[in-house]
């Protein structure tokens, strides 16, 4: 099986569609040349030998299946490699039908997974049902079935009935956007901003191709878009026998002369000669003018296939065709290819309407492929060519390739709307993402993540629109719209004027255009929470996402305090009812990418510490305080490279930990830390730091502390700049920095309104007093304020990382676990995201179960910190997943695990009993609690 796998991403993802259109390489024929230059490449583990044999192997394999698919003898004699029936091969083997809808069988699901995330699914389903279909012919085929199919597994879904809550779901990514990309590309030939984006993508290709011969080429994707246009809608025609045209249709005369009576009028033209069909309209019957109209069409797709240029010039032409289609078949979908009432309605629930006609065409192409004999077919290599081309496309927009890190997964996710923002498929786009989302699974709560805005209408606007596309055309609108609400995500960005190398013009703090960004978003959704506005019940939290390196928890901390002690307590609707306005919760995207495992596990106590989290908080991901330490740091050969500034913060806190958590056995990690204080604490604030500006901060304190009743510690003293006090002053991040902007804490011209108020952070520290320490409040301000120790704090730095650190940042984990078990604060883990950003890539290898394992393993509870933990997707359209499934990834995945002996690691009744209590949890942990 992992052979026909490797084998099909070979033949559907790394064959050039060049190729295949000048009939280089056909569907039918791959040389094996070809096939053993590609294999080199992408399985690496195999010689020339074995490849050759590989390739013997799989044209027996195939004659095989196909003799007995349709019950025939074994012949003796092989088939050349097909590259469609190695297709139905492999959705033979993995896929089954059950109450009509396509599964998966739930012992090949991560097979399936790990296919369908490079090639997609509908190319194995449509064959499947194609070839199933003509064997036990049924009445009527229905293409209704959702984005992601789910499993076979009855005890699996029968827990899933009783119903999940989706914690982690961030709407624009949500929606199935490469399907709605892909119709909205075949469905407009003519929109620029198509052509843009697709050199864009030319610009930046995310999942390289080798060059495997000399004579290789590539056109630019914006072309194989317009090639894959025209051979769809050559397709269509062909399936639905329909003629069209692209304008005057001209032929050689010697095709008209057989049908014309009048003998004069043949004798006056060479047959050679190309003529205007439609001058000979009336000499011909309908039917055999129909049937050189289409000879005369696929004539002209050939030519343009080859002849690029000539086919962007006749965008406009294929664009007439396929809006007089839609005006024909007039079924009031988006899709031409949704051509009847049976393609275009699935039923009372409507649900997945607008996926069925680019279904039913791969699905008839299919048919006609498993009926047909091994003759060569253009029409077949067509196709070929379009699925290579959809796939190469697809694979630019939906996460396939092996990079980790979130900076190559926000290079997908910034590509999410550039194919359905401004077109017609931006209607139906949010209503795939939650309502059919909701009814394709059995989801009691979703939490869909927004961008907050500047204003408080643009707030309102942007729910009202979001609600008014997500509810057209639901009966039921108000038991639709209770199972979902919203939860307001700030974006997190680098620190421009410092990673640029600006010396601000101002004196500015960190991050002082993205600090005043989230202060002008947090007055907006105050406001439109205290006007008492219907749809402020629509918030329930908010959270901070994006690219979490480069752009730490305290730019956010203010407004997080700010909005979460915010004081609205009643909401008026238009019926005149009162209702109390809840309290928005906290979540945050931390841990999740990280340039040092220590640094992860400083933000997730950021986090905790600056916001003032509390029980029913969450985190989103938070993989640093789960992953195991040792394998990470193995990972990476030993060795980090981040900005200095992060390696001596991150020093100093992990010295702090060990001394807090007082564990034993640390004490050569302590005195390492010492040393390497002293050495980085020097290079990169001592030597910035100026004595005489020092004592003039001194100065200035002591006149400003000296008629206030505020105890303080200025005066004349010697300044010593302690590793315990740059703790202290670490402390202090979770404050607004413009509070020591003269070099202490100084408060005169703020607190005047609750958001300055939420500029200091009153439970944390402890020690109020820590403010008033002169070396702390000054460290802190020069962190912000001295521009030289910004930029050296900035240089990157190449460090090999010492085995007692690794012990120790191992240690800390695990009382950090302890900490966040103990506090309430629940994990939004999210498996399939999780295991292609982070550095793990398999399920069972996934952090929670470091995390939480009651019900899963029985004796062994009291090692685990039992955190509260919930499943979810986080961009489902990115990651090509369903929450459902994902509770399928980890069951099958922990059953297949092995101990040291090769027995079952796992009991699979255990499994499904933790599984079972993490749903239940998910439920309990929703914003908008169950029964609201």
């Amino acid at each position: 099986m992992d052979n026909i796998r490797n084998a099909l991403k070979i033949l559907f993802r790394y064959i050039s569609s060049v190729e295949v259109i000048k009939s280089d390489t056909t569907y039918n024929h791959v040389a094996e040349g070809t096939f053993t230059n590609l294999a080199n490449v992408y399985m690496p583990q195999y010689s020339n030998n074995e490849i050759s044999n590989l390739v013997e192997y799989l044209g027996t394999e195939l004659e095989w299946h196909n003799n007995k698919i349709r019950g025939r003898l074994i012949e003796e004699k092989k088939c050349s490699v097909n590259v469609f029936d190695i297709v139905l091969m492999f959705a033979d083997s993995v896929l089954k039908e059950e109450h009509g809808m396509p599964v998966c069988q739930y012992h090949q699901l991560l097979r399936w997974r790990d296919t369908v995330v490079i090639l997609g699914e509908d190319l194995f389903i449509t064959a499947y049902l194609a070839q199933k279909d003509l064997l036990y012919p049924i009445r009527e085929r229905r293409f209704f079935w959702p984005p992601v199919i789910g499993h076979d597994n009855r005890d699996l879904n029968r827990m899933m009935s009783k119903g999940v809550a989706e914690n982690h779901f961030h709407l624009k990514g949500s929606a199935p956007l490469f399907h709605l990309s892909w119709l909205s590309l075949m469905n407009d030939a003519r929109n620029p901003q198509f052509k843009r984006a697709l050199d864009e993508y030319d610009a930046r290709r995310l999942q390289m191709k080798v060059n495997y011969r000399v004579k290789y080429a590539e056109e630019s994707l914006y072309v194989t878009y317009l090639q894959a246009l025209l051979i769809r809608l050559y397709l269509f025609t062909y399936l639905t026998d329909e003629t069209v045209s692209m304008g005057d249709e001209y032929v050689e005369y010697k095709y008209i002369k057989p049908y014309i009576s009048d003998e004069a009028e043949c004798n006056t033209i060479r047959e050679d000669e190309g003529v205007r069909l439609s001058d000979y309209e009336d000499y011909l019957k309908p039917e055999i003018y129909s049937k050189l109209q289409k000879m005369i069409f696929r004539k002209e797709v050939e030519y343009l296939l080859q002849d690029t240029q000539e086919l962007q010039f006749r965008t406009g032409d294929i664009q007439k065709c396929i809006v007089l289609l839609k005006q024909k078949y007039s079924t009031g979908k988006l899709d031409y290819a949704i051509w009847n009432n049976t393609l275009a309605n699935s039923g009372e629930m409507h649900l997945n309407e607008n996926l069925s006609g680019e279904r039913w065409l791969l699905y008839s192409m299919f048919q006609k492929i498993y009926l047909s004999g091994k003759t060569f077919c253009k029409e077949f290599n067509w196709f070929y060519a379009y699925l290579l081309i959809k796939e190469n496309i697809r694979s630019e927009m939906i996460q396939a390739n092996n990079n980790v890190g979130f900076h190559n997964f926000l290079l997908y996710q910034n590509r999410k709307e550039m194919f359905v923002e401004g077109t017609p498929f931006e209607k139906v786009y949010l209503k795939m993402a939650v309502r059919d989302t909701i009814y394709n699974q059995h989801i009691k709560k979703l939490e869909a993540r927004i961008t907050p805005k500047d204003t408080s209408e643009q707030i309102r606007k942007s729910i009202q629109k979001n609600d008014a596309a997500i509810l057209e055309g639901e009966k039921d609108k108000e038991g639709l719209r209770k199972k979902y609400f919203y939860v307001c995500h700030f974006i997190k960005g680098e620190d421009v004027d410092l990673t640029k190398g600006i010396d601000s013009e101002k004196f500015n703090c960190r991050h002082y255009r993205k600090r005043k960004a989230v202060e002008r978003q947090s007055y907006a959704l105050y406001e439109f929470r205290s006007k008492g506005d219907c749809f402020a019940e629509r918030i329930r939290g908010i959270d901070a996402s994006s690219e979490e390196i480069g752009c730490r928890p305290e730019v956010f901390a203010q407004a997080f305090r700010f909005l979460k002690n915010q004081a609205v307590r009643v909401i008026e609707y238009p019926k005149e009812t009162v209702k109390v306005l809840p309290d928005l919760y906290m979540t945050y995207h931390v841990g999740e990418d990280f340039l040092d495992i220590l640094d992860g596990l400083r933000a997730i106590d950021e986090t905790l510490s600056f916001f003032n989290m509390r029980c029913g908080d969450r985190l989103g991901h938070a993989l640093a305080l789960g992953v195991d330490v040792e394998e990470w740091y193995a990972s990476k050969s030993g060795y980090i490279l981040l900005p200095q500034m992060d390696y001596l913060d991150n020093l100093v806190w992990l010295y702090s930990k060990i001394r807090k958590y007082h564990l034993d056995g640390l004490e050569d990690t302590l005195r390492y830390i010492e040393k390497r204080y002293d050495e980085y604490f020097r290079i990169v604030y001592l030597n910035h730091m100026r004595e005489e500006h020092l004592t003039s901060v001194m100065n200035e304190a002591i006149d400003y502390y000296r008629n206030r009743n505020i105890q303080h510690n200025y005066g004349n003293r010697q300044c010593v700049f302690s590793i315990n006090t740059y703790y202290d002053s670490w402390k202090l991040r979770g404050d607004n920095p413009e509070y020591y902007q003269n070099g202490y804490f100084c408060i005169d011209t703020f607190l005047k309104s609750e958001w300055e108020e939420a500029g200091i952070n009153k439970e944390f520290p402890e020690n109020y007093r820590i403010r008033y320490n002169p070396e702390a409040a000054y460290l802190y301000y020069t962190y912000h304020y001295n521009e030289a120790v910004k930029q050296e704090g900035n240089k990157r730095k190449e460090i090999k990382v010492n085995p007692c650190i690794i012990k120790a940042v191992k240690a800390v984990q695990r009382q950090m676990q302890r900490v966040v078990a103990q506090k309430g604060i629940a994990i939004e883990t999210n498996p399939s995201s999780n295991a292609l950003i982070g550095t793990f890539k398999r399920y069972d290898k996934h952090p929670i179960l470091n995390w939480y394992n009651i019900g899963l393993q029985m004796g062994n509870e009291m090692d685990i910190p039992q955190i509260q933990v919930s499943i979810n997707t986080d961009d489902q359209g990115v990651f090509a997943t369903y929450i459902e499934n994902e509770y399928a990834y980890l069951a099958l995945a922990l059953e297949k695990v092995k101990d040291e002996h090769g027995n079952q690691k796992y009991n699979k009744t255990l499994i499904y009993n933790w599984l079972d209590n993490i749903r239940e949890m998910g439920l309990r942990q929703s914003f908008e609690e169950i029964g609201e």
